[in-house]
């Protein structure tokens, strides 16, 4: 249940969904891509995710055993005390101040989907954009922080309080961001030690809960602002495992798609997605030569690109593998596919031993898994700055607390000396 594992799990799952019911000899129904979509569109795809996923795994297991293989060095630094009290504080303050835009931009989406339907979500100017409402997500990484930080009470209200955030978000009708939110309370109460008796009844939990909702919230997303739900009737007549895939393989579509219109009506990006990611770290008046890659939509956001160019009236997601292929074809996707390996392996990976980690590196892995771990049914182009912005800067303020913590710490012993 490390994070990688979780992430490489959901990555395969939200393509091959579909995929794996034809396998085993089930029609899915409902939005199937399989038997909507050119067959031979469905089998290029197919074959390209198959390879590029083999890339993808080959990184993450040479990029572990490397770092394994590297002996643990001692550091002096600041003790596991300072660590925690700084991480509490850090996490504190990034709770008030995420508070409220996250209130805020709750309300909002509810108000709009219970009102004009899932729809809605996606009529223009539907959705409020502000970076101040960006802060949000701060309210996360202060429940992961607190979590880690904290005591074994903490640890429960903050796995709670995450646990409620994602059941409000599958309210919402947010299955992946539910989803993700759901894992990291999980992760956050059992701090990614191993699965032992105590906690495998709480993983089998977590994943039945997750089974029945997330084919529960499609059936709500179609019902908000129309009539009737329908919901325990569709939980009796369909198989929640066989919904489950069907509902998430439906992100193998934007795979589809691409290879479908690159390069045969739209030239290939040539890496132009992510160069866009690191662009978004910076304010529009400092991104010089890169301001135009930032503002074309096809860079910043190939999900809404698809929809436009698709005349679509809704949002089709989009996926790390269709914008492997986007960027680069056949060969260099996989290539990139192996490199994101490499940077979400490096990224979410902790030591076997997670007591030789410290609790600031457990923090900070399970907060970036649970902000960029929804990148598994988008692109990369929100990872990077949403990592320095949201991860990084937090992290760097409780380094500087437990450092100042530590310094103090000494004074107070060499005065008493």
């Amino acid at each position: 249940m490390a994070p990688t594992v979780l992430y490489a799990g959901l990555l395969s799952i939200f393509t091959s969904g579909q995929l794996v019911l034809f396998s085993v000899g089930i029609d899915p129904s409902g939005a199937d891509v399989l038997n909507r979509e050119a067959q031979a569109s469905v089998i290029r795809a197919a074959v390209f995710y198959m390879v590029a996923y083999c890339f993808f795994c080959a990184a993450c297991v040479a990029t572990n055993e490397i770092a394994g293989a590297r002996p643990a060095r001692y550091r002096a630094g600041p003790s596991l005390d300072d660590w925690r009290t700084a991480l509490r504080s850090t996490g504190a303050v990034c709770i008030v101040v995420g508070a409220v835009p996250f209130m805020v931009a709750n309300l909002h989406n509810f108000r709009v989907i219970l009102t004009e339907g899932y729809s809605g979500y996606y009529a223009e100017g539907a959705r409020i954009s502000s970076p101040l409402l960006n802060l949000s997500y701060l309210f996360i990484v202060g429940l992961v922080f607190i979590g880690c930080g904290g005591v074994e009470s903490h640890r429960k209200w903050a796995a709670l309080a995450l646990a409620s955030v994602a059941i409000l978000r599958l309210a919402a009708g947010d299955r992946g961001e539910g989803m993700i939110y759901l894992l990291t309370a999980y992760l956050v109460g059992t701090q990614l030690a191993r699965v032992g008796k105590g906690r495998r009844l709480k993983l089998i939990l977590v994943f039945i809960f997750a089974i029945i909702a997330i084919p529960a919230v499609g059936v709500i997303r179609q019902s908000f602002g129309g009539v009737g739900v329908g919901l325990l009737d569709s939980i009796r007549e369909q198989n929640p495992f066989e919904t489950t895939l069907q509902t998430t393989g439906g992100t193998l579509f934007p795979l589809v798609k691409i290879m479908e219109l690159i390069p045969a009506a739209e030239p290939f990006a040539a890496g132009g997605t992510y160069v866009s990611s690191v662009a978004h770290l910076f304010p529009g008046f400092l991104r010089g030569p890169l301001t135009d890659i930032a503002a074309d939509t096809g860079f910043s956001s190939p999900a809404t690109w698809l929809m436009e160019r698709m005349g679509m009236s809704y949002g089709p997601g989009f996926t790390p593998f269709a914008e492997a292929y986007m960027n680069f074809s056949w060969i260099g996707g996989c290539g990139a596919m192996f490199v994101y390996g490499v940077l979400f392996t490096t990224l979410l990976r902790v030591p076997t031993q997670v007591s030789s980690a410290g609790p600031l590196r457990v923090a900070l892995v399970i907060a970036s898994f649970a902000l960029v771990g929804f990148s598994v049914r988008g692109s990369v182009n929100f990872v990077v700055p949403f990592l320095f912005r949201y991860v990084l800067v937090p992290g760097v303020a409780v380094a500087l607390i437990a450092q100042g913590l530590r310094r103090s710490r000494g004074r107070k012993v060499g005065h008493g000396d």
